[in-house]
């Protein structure tokens, strides 16, 4: 069978010679949800039911799903940048409860390292352009800690082609 893995190597010297650290991570969950985001529209800050899911779970479940995942799952308007679903993950990664995202919209960006800001900042106009878009940075949560993050992100159009929301997932 196959099976989705990240693979991240790190080189480095052990007693005077070249080695490789390797950590290799199933990301299997992660994958079928990026499908999910990608394939089925949102409404009202919850993934819609499509006719299999719809027989399937209903949104209280869906959310539940969503909910057990450690990524933080996210949708953004396009025209105002207010958030329009984000799952609790974002507690464990940000240190602050999903009420503040969507209290204040620029808490996103806020929350981003100093020297990251610039690139952070352009991410969403840049995704209008690409349609996906993947960026690593810099956080500092609200205790103070650094973290980097990998945030991968996708527009949704609607039936005429307009971009209607952004969508994507955190990782840290």
């Amino acid at each position: 069978s196959t099976v989705e893995v990240e693979v991240t190597a790190v080189p480095f010297v052990f007693q005077g010679n070249p080695a490789v650290h390797v950590v290799m991570r199933d990301i299997a969950e992660r994958k079928l949800m990026e499908r999910r985001l990608v394939h089925e529209p949102a409404v009202t800050g919850v993934l819609a039911e499509s006719p299999s899911l719809s027989q399937a779970t209903s949104e209280e479940k869906l959310n539940s799903i969503l909910g057990s995942i450690d990524n933080v799952i996210w949708s953004i308007s396009t025209s105002t940048y207010e958030t329009l679903y984000i799952n609790p993950a974002v507690e464990k990664l940000y240190g602050l409860p999903a009420a503040e995202f969507y209290k204040n919209k620029d808490l996103w960006l806020a929350m981003v390292h100093p020297d990251d800001r610039k690139i952070v900042a352009g991410m969403l106009p840049q995704l209008i352009k690409e349609e996906v878009l993947t960026l690593e940075y810099r956080i500092i949560r609200s205790d103070g800690e650094e973290r980097w993050l990998e945030d991968r992100a996708r527009v949704v159009l609607d039936t005429d082609g307009r971009a209607v929301r952004f969508d994507g997932v955190k990782s840290d």
